[in-house]
């Protein structure tokens, strides 16, 4: 019985992620693509990440001036290994006056985010399906 709960919650979690959160960051993101406005952001800081196994992993935190002349901060939530990114780098961010939501105007920075939440959703949700219908033994 605790098995197929756990299944159950691998099949809700996955519809969540293909039905809610993958929705959300797309929408986001468009949202930014057709009203954000574009700027260029200087790394100003990198943030350690926390965690086990993330000692080499690094947050850039960008510092950008938004339309009014205001001086604003965006730490990305995401790391990498593969972020070559360096203290002074300069780069191009999309953000929202109203909501203060920014983005780094890239490929990752805009759609890295719903493929992730999609390719998981996809896995969370065969899984637990698999294993409600007694597929998985």
């Amino acid at each position: 019985m605790k098995e197929r709960m756990l299944y159950y919650a691998f099949l809700i979690s996955g519809l969540a992620m293909l039905l809610y959160f993958a929705p959300r960051e797309y929408l986001t993101s468009r949202k930014l693509i057709k009203t954000g406005i574009k700027t260029q952001a200087a790394v100003v800081d990198m943030v350690r990440s926390s965690g086990k196994g993330y000692k080499k992993r690094k947050r850039p935190v960008f510092k950008y001036t938004d339309e009014s002349g205001n001086v604003n901060r965006y730490e990305r939530t995401n790391t990498s290994i593969f972020d070559k990114l360096k203290l002074g780098d300069v780069v191009g961010l999309v953000y929202d006056p109203v909501t203060k939501v920014a983005r780094q105007d890239s490929f990752r920075g805009l759609y890295l985010g719903t493929i992730i939440m999609l390719l998981a959703g996809v896995v969370f949700t065969l899984v637990g399906r698999a294993g409600v219908l007694g597929r998985i033994e």
